[in-house]
């Protein structure tokens, strides 16, 4: 005999499908708070390896600015090798690790009134490094300071190199009293950070005539697009017959410097360029090119390989070269003149 099938009313029915729902609401909270990390475990789990510790436990924690009059520190330093830069500065990490990037150090700083400061210092391998990121990371409109060399204030904020280190002080927001309190901290990092010998800027070597502002910059690779072209020191120049960017990059060799004219022009050329006819007066052995509407005029002067890049148009191209080939010494020229 069958067993009987026992009939299931509509409150029981009510009630099971109330269990599943509080089941399934429970699952769902759990899975939620699951993934619900608070921001310092998620930046510990996106940031494996990142030093978060005492001063001790780097020789560079000892620069960071200490003691200064409306400050206090918040927390500890923190420290970024090459392989964990990108955790901090995510998006920019390759221009640092171009120019030999060694190690970073922050300290965020509590500046009264609920403000804060914080402070970035880079270690680079070179004071040339050092001079290449803080001349590429450069803002438009700063006021230099008289600290030292390469320095200057920009909103809210302070850029210096010194030596072979790069610093950033960056205030939460500009007030009256910003730049005094920025320039006080970089004082104090300067006064720490070790005193270094005169160091060969070449740099220097820029005709002064119709140079613009503050636009000096060192590109550590891969200089105006060509692959593997390092160190070359640029400037923006109005002249009267046009504007253009110089530069010079001193090489180990002259055999060097000349083969990079070649390298470059074949550059140019393989991306559409076409060679020009080089006007009585350059400097010998010079490559003229018009790259797609940008003019290009490079040569090589000794163990310097050196040029015009995008220039308005010939004779600007022209003069402005002739005005670096004479900052660098005199050289024959095409044409006999």
């Amino acid at each position: 005999m069958a067993r009987r099938k026992t009939a299931v009313g509509p409150g029981q029915n009510f009630a099971a499908w109330s269990v599943l729902a509080v089941l399934a609401l429970s699952a769902l909270w759990v899975g939620l708070k699951q993934a619900d990390f608070s921001p310092a475990v998620l930046t510990a789990l996106s940031a494996p390896g990142t030093a978060r510790s005492s001063a001790a436990s780097s020789p560079l924690g000892a620069f960071l600015p200490a003691g200064v009059e409306g400050f206090s520190p918040v927390g500890g330093p923190e420290f970024f090798s090459p392989e964990t830069l990108p955790d901090k500065i995510d998006g920019k990490a390759e221009l640092y690790l171009a120019a030999n990037f060694k190690e970073l150090a922050c300290q965020r700083l509590t500046a009264g009134a609920g403000g804060f400061v914080e402070v970035f210092l880079y270690a680079m391998a070179e004071p040339t490094d050092a001079f290449s990121v803080f001349s590429a990371q450069r803002r438009p409109g700063g006021t230099r300071l008289d600290l030292t060399e390469h320095g200057y204030l920009a909103g809210n904020a302070l850029f210096l190199a010194s030596g072979p280190y790069y610093a950033e002080f960056v205030a939460d927001s500009q007030s009256p009293g910003t730049a005094e309190r920025l320039t006080s901290l970089a004082k104090n990092l300067l006064d720490r950070l070790p005193k270094t010998q005169g160091v060969r800027d070449d740099s220097s070597l820029f005709p002064a005539q119709g140079l613009a502002p503050d636009t000096v910059q060192l590109l550590a690779s891969d200089a105006f697009g060509m692959q593997g072209l390092g160190g070359v020191y640029c400037a923006a120049y109005r002249l009267a017959s046009g504007e253009g960017t110089a530069f010079l990059s001193r090489r180990a060799s002259e055999a060097e410097a000349r083969g990079l004219v070649r390298d470059y022009a074949k550059f140019i050329l393989d991306n559409g360029g076409k060679e020009l006819p080089l006007p009585a007066g350059a400097p010998l052995g010079a490559r003229l090119l018009d790259a797609l509407g940008d003019i290009e005029l490079i040569f090589a002067q000794g163990s310097y390989l050196a040029g015009v890049h995008a220039a308005s148009s010939p004779e600007a191209a022209l003069e402005l070269a002739l005005n670096v080939s004479t900052s660098l010494g005199a050289t024959p020229r095409e044409g006999g003149q």
